[in-house]
């Protein structure tokens, strides 16, 4: 009984610290964003926002990369949902960068809690650190905000990471399949990477890792 209740204290505290770590890590992300606004690149804008924002209306200008299948409609879709609210409420252009602006640090978050699950592979002390480190290392706070697709196409690939690393059987391997797949359909150009992480984690064993990546079982 004393161990059961020790390791409820363990994983209470484990569970506030990181509570804080996130919390602290997203005001950080809203504060340099909303202070410092920036545009990392015009894809952003011109292949992700205004094609959201198309949506609601007939004339729209279609991209060739999206004309081309080199870029998918699910990201842009995504961020239309998240600029309905706004322009349903007439927030106008600032009320929609807002919105998408919160979104993004909130969904940047996955990164941090991704290196807090590898850390725990080792200890309770490398999950706080790689917690840590992600949530205050510049890079990471200054494209939060920004919807670029190569942003959450690796927020994608670190779940992914993650939960292939982190759980075991058919259910870790089709979850973080469904998320290398979405890091493959926001950015074609990750699927090197994606691979590497698929061969490094099933190897040669077909019938034991391969086939549970198509369906859980």
């Amino acid at each position: 009984m004393n161990g059961r209740r020790s390791q409820a204290v363990i994983d209470h505290a484990r569970s506030n610290k990181l509570i804080i770590i996130l919390f602290s890590a997203l005001l950080l992300r809203l504060a340099i964003s909303i202070a410092v606004p920036h545009i990392v690149h015009p894809d952003e804008i011109f292949q992700v926002v205004e094609q959201a924002y198309s949506f609601y209306f007939e004339d729209r200008v279609i991209p060739w990369e999206i004309r081309d299948s080199l870029r998918g409609w699910l990201w842009p879709m995504i961020i239309s949902g998240v600029i309905f609210p706004s322009e349903k409420l007439g927030g106008g252009g600032a009320g929609i960068a807002i919105s998408v602006l919160i979104f993004m640090s909130l969904l940047s978050l996955a990164g941090v809690y991704a290196a807090y699950s590898i850390g725990m592979l080792k200890s309770q002390r490398h999950a706080i650190a790689g917690a840590c480190v992600t949530a205050v290392w510049y890079e990471f706070i200054w494209f939060a905000g920004n919807p670029l697709n190569e942003a959450v196409a690796t927020y994608c690939l670190l779940i992914a990471i993650a939960v292939l690393l982190r759980i075991n059987g058919a259910a870790g391997l089709f979850f973080g399949g469904v998320c290398l797949g979405l890091a493959f359909v926001f950015r074609l150009r990750y699927a090197p990477a994606i691979a590497f992480i698929a061969l490094y984690i099933s190897g040669l064993s077909f019938r034991a890792k391969w086939l549970p990546w198509c369906w859980e079982g």
